[in-house]
């Protein structure tokens, strides 16, 4: 329809786009300078700043909206953080938590940072900077200790 609705002077049809929408709507769409150079849509994603997709970015996405209080159907005078406290788990699990959200766990990068450490490279798998992302969830030698703890759980229980 676009195509339409400009003219051969490559500017608006503007009969054509006033036959076709409200005085107003009209107004705002002639308003829109024209161009030649029509570049083609593309699917961005605004969570990454390069505009693409990872398992990395949703997962960031998907832990900010895990803090959100409305994501947990909490009311707007609650808030996660008062849900946190109130559930029956170790207070020392709370904290953790809670410094864990708020960046505040002694992970490699934040060592870094303050000068306790020269080198941010996790110390357990060599590999990517130790952030609290990798360093409670993606480092792989972290998710092998978590498969293999699943594992002696489940011969514990069948025993």
């Amino acid at each position: 329809m676009f195509s339409m609705l400009r003219s051969i002077s490559k500017g608006w049809n503007e009969d054509l786009v006033r036959s076709s929408f409200s005085t107003d709507v009209a107004f705002l769409i002639i308003s829109i300078p024209c161009t030649d150079n029509l570049i083609s849509d593309y699917l961005v994603w605004h969570y990454d700043k390069w505009g693409s997709y990872s398992v990395k970015s949703g997962y960031r996405l998907g832990f900010s909206l895990a803090l959100n209080p409305s994501f947990l159907g909490l009311s707007g005078s609650d808030s996660w953080w008062k849900y946190l406290w109130r559930t029956q788990i170790p207070v020392k699990v709370k904290l953790f938590l809670w410094r864990a959200c708020h960046d505040w766990v002694h992970v490699y990068q934040n060592l870094v940072g303050i000068g306790v450490v020269m080198d941010s490279r996790c110390p357990i798998c060599k590999g990517r900077h130790e952030t609290n992302l990798h360093a409670l969830w993606c480092c792989p030698m972290l998710k092998l200790i978590r498969v293999i703890c699943q594992f002696m759980k489940g011969l514990k229980s069948e025993g």
